[in-house]
């Protein structure tokens, strides 16, 4: 993660005199790079595209993100047999073949270094996600390749955009606020001291306190997330208002942020509302950027360390 994160920083000063520069696109390169040495253990360098012969598959997942998304906003293309027929539903059929095509490519060269004993069960001392699904793939025979793509593509898809998204908002936020950036500055400076240069580890996130907080709040204030749905597994009663046992239930979690009644001024970017003696009362299902409960992100702590990682890079490269 410090190596793809210190990559976007170069980037980021590549732009420095530039009038408009889309953050956006840059910090969902660098996601992809780190989610594709996690999940498959391959280095594509996303953010090079003049050397990156897998640009194609960067390209297909951002681009299928928005078609997803657009989908979603038109109910006449929520049937599989329209939206087949529409250009979107062919655009994103294409983009899908780009993705089954590069994720069974590195499955099979992977697979191959197992089999061929370049690569041995269980000796990795750093295994990405590919590593242990082929590990099972290969002890067992109720676990196909095609399971192990579905996989991948699950934890990409899922880590990608929301990961990318969260960092945007924050950079965002922590920009519009100079107050909030002093005191990140002095957190790190308390943290790294004159080693300012060093590697970020997980253990410093331990002592980034204040920068957690941050992150919480701006993803109070923007969840990657804004809305998911459950399904009730009985019936119940809302504000009054029976509801029978098997309906959906959309949560509205940009609105749930908002409640007067558990964030006070709840527009008001305010990292300091995490702080443990605000937060210790507060019930745990009123702030959910990454949805809660048995069935919330698969990849829910991915954003956060992440994020963690690309924005104490950035902060302490603006710091010198």
């Amino acid at each position: 993660m410090n190596k793809e994160a210190l990559v976007l920083v170069n980037r980021l000063q590549e732009e420095i005199d530039r009038d408009y520069t889309d953050i956006d696109l840059l910090l969902s390169l660098c996601t992809m790079d780190i989610i594709c040495e996690t999940m498959f253990g391959v280095h594509i360098g996303a953010q090079d595209k003049a050397l990156n012969k897998y640009y194609t598959f960067v390209e297909s997942v951002n681009r299928g993100m928005e078609l997803i998304v657009e989908r979603i906003g038109n109910c006449l293309h929520w049937s599989d047999f329209i939206y087949g027929f529409t250009r979107k539903g062919r655009e994103m059929k294409k983009y899908l073949k780009i993705g089954e095509d590069f994720s069974r490519t590195i499955i099979k060269e992977k697979k191959e270094r197992y089999l061929n004993g370049e690569l041995k069960i269980g000796e990795s001392k750093r295994n990405s996600l590919m590593d242990v699904l082929l590990e099972h793939h290969l002890q067992t025979k109720d676990f196909s390749e095609e399971d192990i793509r579905e996989e991948l593509i699950t934890f990409t898809l899922a880590g990608h955009d929301t990961t990318a998204t969260s960092m945007t908002w924050a950079l965002y936020l922590v920009g519009l606020h100079p107050n909030v950036q002093s005191k990140i500055h002095e957190e790190l400076d308390f943290v790294f001291g004159d080693d300012i240069g060093r590697p970020v580890t997980m253990d410093d996130f331990k002592d980034l306190k204040y920068l957690e907080c941050v992150f919480k709040e701006s993803s109070r204030l923007y969840p990657s997330a804004p809305i998911f749905a459950r399904e009730l597994i009985e019936d119940t009663i809302i504000c009054g208002y029976p509801i029978p046992k098997g309906t959906t239930c959309l949560v509205e979690v940009f609105h749930l942020h908002r409640d007067e009644d558990v964030f006070p001024n709840p527009e008001v970017f305010d990292p300091d509302r995490f702080l443990p003696e605000n937060s210790i009362h507060r019930h745990s299902f009123a702030y959910v950027p990454f949805s809660a409960g048995p069935r919330n992100c698969i990849v829910h702590s991915l954003p956060i360390y992440t994020a963690g990682h690309r924005k104490c890079n950035t902060l302490k490269e603006a710091r010198k």
